[in-house]
């Protein structure tokens, strides 16, 4: 092991430790009590078991990770792989629940928690579109402060499962199945499939995600990974049919959850290299953006026509109440813009925190990534994983400058945090060694573990 990996290691592993400790002796605040809002610890003092827990299958689901880092290069590998770690993190992740003190369903039923359910209950999913602008005033909290999509998206799973409880786990099967999505993104810029499959492993574990299963949030990163994925699908091949299936997904995402699409700070962060591979004419440029803006209109008119709603209406009414409700909060702007970032760094997964802001480091030194270019013929060189790094710190930036969420962002941010595993397993590359890999996901499982039986995330 060379000198620079084991400064890492040890950074990251003294940095984690401390992190555990300040959970365990409860002098971290998670959010800002002066800010008007910060999530509580539900137990007086940490006990045993959850580090018990932690030393049982850590091991393991190194091994594991190890092992399948050593088949993912063979021929049919991959898929086999990438399904198997979807199931195998979800059994991971509910055992790591049995410390919290509430199921899915409390949450799933719960109208302050999470108040997507209710609906579906009470009118059906034309009744509730068509209506949408005269129900709304009267619904729960977060019906008011999200876009329909969410609430339709509860209609779709309600048609598969009744049971909320069988709703949460298959909310968490999806959201760790936008790992796949992730992989294939990650393979695309970065170019090899260890270092792919080293950021899908590292997404599983994600501490936030951990925490807000079986909110809705945890979904997010599926819809903006989807929309990266036909982003460059269309930007390697060139086909209009991608540019239109873009704007169909782009409408998706705003529907679902619109701050996502702030993640445009991305797609223009990696454009300039495929820009420069394939120098496009202003026609071409204009006909692929007419594509997208197509496939976005035609969708909108579409659920207008069909399900009587309206998507910008919708938008509008959210946006205002959301503003509304961060004014009768009291959660002033000043204060919320140092909190944020301390609160979206930790939960997003220390270690992976600390990989992301050396890879931005790593670009401003002007170190270049020594990436393999493990790629099929005739595609486009690899972006590299500083260039997304810079991208995803001014998208950071942008998010708490705007002051669009006061608090909370642990949950809210979590679409940003899943794009982290791409620039922690570029700076990986660089070290030369898989060990710190193991010492980043091994500290997830710590922090992940050792929080969640802790503090009170989701209460109903």
């Amino acid at each position: 092991m060379n000198s620079r990996a084991a400064k890492v290691n040890i950074f990251l592993v003294v940095t984690q430790l401390a992190l555990v400790g300040m959970i365990a002796l409860q002098w971290l605040e998670f959010g800002s009590k002066k800010g008007n809002w910060a999530f509580q610890y539900f137990i007086k003092e940490i006990y045993l078991e959850p580090f018990i827990l932690v030393v049982l299958l850590a091991p393991i689901v190194l091994a594991l990770a190890y092992l399948s880092l050593k088949l993912v290069d063979r021929p049919q590998a991959e898929f086999i792989l990438l399904v198997l770690w979807v199931i195998l993190s979800t059994l991971f992740q509910n055992a790591f629940r049995t410390f919290y003190p509430i199921s899915f369903r409390e949450i799933i039923v719960s109208d302050a928690a999470n108040s997507f359910f209710t609906p579906t209950l009470r009118y059906s999913l034309y009744q509730f579109t068509k209506h949408f602008h005269e129900l709304v005033p009267q619904m729960p909290l977060h019906v008011k402060t999200n876009m329909p999509g969410k609430t339709i998206f509860y209609f779709l799973l309600t048609s598969v499962a009744n049971d909320p409880q069988a709703i949460g786990q298959i909310i968490t099967l999806l959201s760790n199945a936008g790992g796949i999505l992730l992989y294939w993104v990650t393979k695309q810029l970065l170019g090899t499939k260890g270092m792919a499959f080293q950021a899908f492993l590292l997404y599983l574990f994600i501490p936030a995600r951990l925490f807000f299963f079986p909110l809705l949030n945890t979904i997010s990163p599926l819809f903006i990974l989807a929309d990266l994925s036909l982003f460059l699908l269309f930007l390697n091949s060139r086909k209009l049919i991608f540019a239109f299936a873009l704007g169909l997904f782009l409408y998706l995402t705003f529907m679902f959850d619109p701050l996502t699409l702030t993640t445009g700070i991305v797609f223009v962060g990696i454009l300039p290299r495929y820009w420069a591979r394939n120098k496009p004419t202003w026609r071409e440029c204009a006909v692929m953006v007419s594509c997208v803006i197509l496939g976005f209109a035609l969708l909108h008119f579409g659920v207008l026509l069909f399900l009587g709603l309206d998507s910008l209406r919708a938008f509008v009414f959210v946006s205002a109440d959301l503003r509304h409700f961060f004014a009768v909060a009291g959660r002033a702007y000043s204060i919320w813009l140092v909190h944020n970032l301390k609160e979206f760094f930790i939960a997003a997964g220390l270690p992976l925190s600390v990989l992301f802001l050396l890879d931005v480091a790593s670009l401003v030194n002007r170190r270049q990534s020594k990436t393999s270019t493990e790629v099929a013929a005739g595609a486009l060189p690899p972006v590299g994983g500083a260039v997304v790094a810079i991208s995803l710190l001014v998208l950071v930036i942008v998010l708490d400058a705007l002051g669009v969420n006061r608090g909370e962002v642990s949950r809210l941010w979590i679409f940003v945090a899943a794009l982290l595993p791409i620039t922690a397993v570029d700076c990986l590359s660089k070290l030369e060694t898989k060990t710190p890999f193991y010492v980043c996901l091994g500290g997830l499982l710590l922090q992940g573990v050792i929080t969640i039986s802790a503090v009170a995330f989701v209460i109903p």
